[in-house]
This record gives C-alpha cells, sequence and structure tokens, in this order.
C-alpha cells in the first residue's frame, strides 16, 4: 500500500500523506520535505545535532512550524539534514520535541536537488479517518 501521492502545482510541490499515528505522520512528513530538496547522496562527515521544541494551537500549525523549521535549518544555517528524531509528540498536545542530525557545508549545490521557500498553510490539514491520519501539504518553491 502506497502511503504518499506527490502533487505538482505551477509554483508549488507537495506531498499527501497518512500513516497510523501523528508521530509517524509527522516523521513521513519530513522525510517527504528532504527527498524533494536533497539529492541522494551517501554522505560521511562529523555530525552535528539541533534540537527543536515548538508549541502550537494546532496540529496543522504545529507541522507547518515543523516543517518550516527543517526548511530553516537547511536553506539559511546551511545544514544537510541526515536524520530527524521525533523524541516527543504527544498524540493529544500540540507539542514537540526532536533532535536533527546533519552537517554544516559551503557547497549546498552539490547536495540540493530543488530548494523549497517555505511551507504554506493553503490546503494544509490533518484529518483522522478510519485509524489513519492524513495530511496535505503544500510547499512554495
Amino acid at each position: 500500500m502506497k502511503n504518499i501521492k506527490i502533487i505538482e502545482h505551477t509554483a508549488d510541490i507537495g506531498f499527501e500523506i497518512k500513516a497510523k499515528t501523528k508521530k509517524k505522520l509527522f516523521e513521513v512528513a519530513v522525510k517527504e520535505l528532504l527527498k524533494l530538496i536533497f539529492k541522494e547522496k551517501k554522505i560521511k562527515s562529523k555530525t552535528i545535532q539541533n534540537e527543536i521544541k515548538l508549541k502550537a494551537d494546532t496540529d496543522e500549525e504545529l507541522l507547518h512550524n515543523f516543517l518550516n523549521e527543517i526548511l530553516f535549518l537547511i536553506f539559511v544555517k546551511k545544514i544537510f539534514v541526515k536524520k530527524v528524531k521525533i523524541i516527543n509528540l504527544d498524540e493529544n498536545k500540540t507539542e514537540i520535541k526532536t533532535s536533527v542530525y546533519g552537517f554544516l557545508t559551503k557547497k549546498t549545490g552539490n547536495y540540493i536537488k530543488r530548494e523549497l521557500k517555505s511551507v504554506t498553510y493553503h490546503g494544509l490539514k490533518i484529518t483522522k479517518e478510519n485509524q489513519y491520519y492524513n495530511a496535505k501539504i503544500i510547499i512554495d518553491i
């Protein structure tokens, strides 16, 4: 069963995802975001760790802010993000704590296949149907 569907749009790109838990939904969302950005390369480098802690009023706002924080680390801080580990994401709360692993790089062009600007609120919705969380995410390119 394929749980991911790429959505093309004139100035946007996005994806629809589905997962059994809210935590898994966020994990899949960040993995798909990284796939949209980075070329597939095996890189051996000294890993650095960043922590992200966020609170929001809604699940949609939390997902929006979380993914935009990842974009900030990549495109502003110039961190090649290799892995994101969600440490805490409660099913009933809108808080997240993660560890982001990657390395600093000055030559982002060697690793980037697509530059993304920002996750938008346009069409962003998280629903739960038949035991699955579903989300649609649109990103400005």
